[in-house]
């Protein structure tokens, strides 16, 4: 099974996560794409990379675009193109449909505008033939955390990169921004003038009202919750709600020790195990992981034809088995009967007794069954070679049967019925015709008799009618 890895990249540098099960630990930490980089992705080239971005250079722009299906696509990438302030990471993120009027699709056009810092890390990757699933930004985790819905709230989370905060409305992504904070900061005291800058950039953008307060999650750890109660308190312009770090992680099946007050293990083990639909990586920088989906699908089927092989061999062999062992008791039938049928015409038993007029019956039976033996072909060779010679003379059907006798003469005789017609423009040699094949018939060696011969219809007025006839041909078996 191969391990999956979430590299967090911030402006401190790139923060590599092993995610497994429970755990979601950080084991390398890189300041700089160097080749340290590269000798830890060579060392793990059998895994799976999925890139977290956490960088201030970021932009979210809304835009309504209408609800059409034929060239939407096309649509949202003129849109992406022209959002993305020459970046090549944006992504447009759905936002469900505006309430009234034409009803608009409703995007946030999402960019990642730190090109120069995430380009020489996806270097490394595609150099080293990583299998990069995708590229992610940190504020498409917050409503992975599902904190409660409402009109509009904010999630203030503090990692190594700085201060995240992250508005959502109804649920969804609508705008973030990261506050870079000195290592010596009060986080707590961040977070609230932080709150307050924000409320008053959200009513001036009429995000939301005036008079309304607005919520402000906080990520915290325990060892400083009680220093953000005594600096977060609600106020009428704002209502906090501290959220302990490791009650979430616990709620997320991961165990954690969270130092600093810093939640970015939470958030690498939100894109490990429950990523978003949407990802910035151009296709060019997954390659690698889409080959390995190819190699996934091409075991999968092989595993799949040899359950099945097995299957068919499970079912077909004992069939194959019954059916060898029924092939042997024929054979050994065979073998018996043989043996039988040799015994049975063999000499052992002396001369047969029969007579010598039944042996003379069977000879002529014999000599008759060769006589027929070649049916009515010789009867139609000669018949063949008579009309080739004579011409003229069209058949409409011939009947062979084997008689007693032919023209009173009694005797086996084999019997061709013959019907047909002359066809001579002239009706004066229609008759020759006839008597020129029956003299040719009986030169020939058969017995030849004229049963009719009448003239028939004209096909049309200027035609001559053809002279019908039936033969009768005779030959002694």
């Amino acid at each position: 099974m191969k391990a999956l890895r979430v590299l967090l990249l911030d402006s401190c540098g790139l923060t590599a996560y092993r995610c497994t099960g429970r755990a979601s630990e950080a084991e390398a930490v890189f300041p700089e794409a160097s080749a340290a980089f590269a000798a830890y992705l060579d060392l793990h080239a059998g895994d799976v990379f999925a890139l977290l971005v956490n960088l201030p250079e970021e932009s979210f722009e809304p835009e309504a675009i209408p609800h059409v299906w034929l060239g939407r696509e096309a649509m949202l990438a003129r849109k992406r193109s022209r959002h993305a302030h020459g970046s090549p990471y944006c992504i447009a993120l759905p936002q469900g449909r505006q309430p009234d009027g034409r009803r608009d699709d409703r995007f946030l056009f999402a960019a990642l505008a730190g090109a120069r810092t995430i380009a020489p890390w996806l270097q490394r990757l595609e150099h080293c033939q990583s299998a990069l699933r995708g590229i992610y930004s940190l504020p498409q985790l917050a409503p992975r955390l599902g904190l409660g819905g409402g009109a509009a709230q904010v999630l203030a989370s503090p990692t190594r990169g700085g201060l995240r905060q992250t508005v959502l409305i109804d649920g969804r992504l609508r705008f973030s921004r990261l506050t870079a904070l000195p290592a010596d900061a009060d986080v707590a005291a961040a977070c609230l003038m932080e709150a307050t800058n924000l409320r008053r950039y959200l009513c001036g953008q009429r995000l939301i009202e005036r008079e309304a307060p607005l919520p402000v999650r906080i990520l915290a750890d325990s060892a400083r919750i009680e220093q953000f109660r005594g600096h977060c308190r609600d106020t009428e312009e704002l209502r906090f709600e501290l959220v302990e770090l490791a009650a979430e992680a616990s709620r997320r099946r991961l165990a954690h020790s969270f130092e600093r007050c810093q939640a970015d293990a939470l958030f690498a083990h939100l894109l490990a195990y429950s990523p978003p639909k949407e990802q910035f990586g151009p296709a060019g920088s997954r390659q690698y992981w889409r080959a390995l989906l190819c190699r996934r699908a091409l075991d999968g089927v092989a595993m799949a034809a040899a359950a099945a092989a097995s299957v068919a061999v499970a079912v077909v062999l004992p069939h194959s088995l019954q059916l060898r062992e029924a092939a042997a008791q024929l054979r050994a039938a065979n073998d018996a009967a043989a043996r039988g049928t040799d015994g049975a015409t063999g000499m052992s038993g002396g001369p047969a007794d029969i007579s010598s007029g039944e042996l003379g019956d069977l000879a002529g039976a014999h000599a008759a069954l060769v006589r027929l033996a070649p049916g009515p072909r010789p009867l139609l060779a000669r018949l063949g070679r008579a009309l080739d010679e004579v011409g003229a003379v069209e058949l409409e059907s011939l009947d062979w049967r084997i008689a007693g006798e032919f023209e009173n003469d009694k005797g086996g005789y084999a019997v061709l019925e013959v019907k047909g017609s002359a066809t001579d423009a002239d009706p004066r040699t229609q008759g020759e015709r006839l008597k020129q094949l029956e003299d040719r018939l009986g030169a020939d060696g058969l017995r030849v008799a004229m049963v009719a011969a009448a003239p028939g219809r004209a096909a049309g007025a200027d035609e001559p009618a053809a002279r019908s006839f039936v033969m009768r041909l005779g030959q002694r078996l």
